[in-house]
């Protein structure tokens, strides 16, 4: 709702494209997309993303999760990206319930500087 200042009042565009190679305990993963960013707050309308992963598997539970990041800043006034590093666990209670814990530390300026991640995730 553009009147409550609540977004552009209309749906962004995106497109997103994942792969991954599995090899023994070893994954990577590779991400990259594209969001047209409707806004009308001055943000960059392009906005490019692209991560590398690499997971590690300890048995049947558990997994050792790395990730390195890098987006387009949205802020306009600036030309330094969003660009980011995590590390951390992955612990699966059964085939249908994860819980993880991670930790993000920003790259550049212009990302925050530490994050402590807590995640479930619920399979249906």
């Amino acid at each position: 709702n553009e009147r409550n200042d609540l977004g552009a009042g209309r749906p962004a565009q995106s497109v997103f494209a994942a792969a991954t190679h599995t090899t023994g305990p070893w994954a990577w993963h590779l991400h990259a997309g594209y969001t047209h960013n409707h806004n009308n707050v001055g943000e960059r309308e392009s906005i490019r993303h692209v991560s590398l992963a690499a997971t590690r598997r300890f048995g049947e539970r558990l997994q050792l999760v790395t990730d390195f990041n890098r987006e387009t800043n949205p802020d306009s006034s600036s030309g330094e990206p969003l660009t980011s590093a995590v590390i951390g666990l992955i612990y699966s209670l059964n085939k249908d319930f994860d819980l993880d814990i991670g930790y993000r530390a920003g790259l550049t300026e212009a990302t925050p500087d530490h994050a402590l991640l807590f995640g479930i995730t619920a399979r249906f």
